[in-house]
């Protein structure tokens, strides 16, 4: 997938229209539909801005979902901040939750999906 197309996905999910998306990151309609149609690329700045407004950047650029919320970020920097012994233990932890999950006849799957 493209990242004009990933633009497209994130820009439909959340329902907004090409102008209400560029008015998001500083830019005219003209440029969402160049970018969305794999002609040219936003500039960092545009970036910024749609990451400002809570977008998934990380998905538009690598087709991976970065952190969903204010609370899943501020957990990978508090995890990132730790000693490995720490960070080994909280692995444990999430792994542990994630089978509790599974027995209980939840999938990760279920969880991870784009909205």
């Amino acid at each position: 997938m493209t990242i004009g197309r990933r633009i497209y996905d994130e820009r439909i999910r959340l329902a907004h229209t090409e102008a209400k998306f560029g008015e998001l990151c500083g830019h005219k309609t003209d440029a969402i539909v160049r970018w969305e149609k794999g002609s040219d690329h936003p500039d960092a700045p545009a970036l910024a801005k749609w990451a400002e407004e809570g977008i998934d950047v990380y998905f538009m650029l690598t087709g991976h979902t970065g952190p969903r919320s204010r609370e899943e970020s501020d957990l990978i920097a508090a995890y990132r901040e730790c000693r490995t012994d720490t960070q080994k233990s909280i692995l444990e932890s999430a792994k542990a939750g994630k089978s509790d999950a599974e027995s209980n006849g939840f999938s990760l799957n279920d969880f991870n999906k784009r909205p």
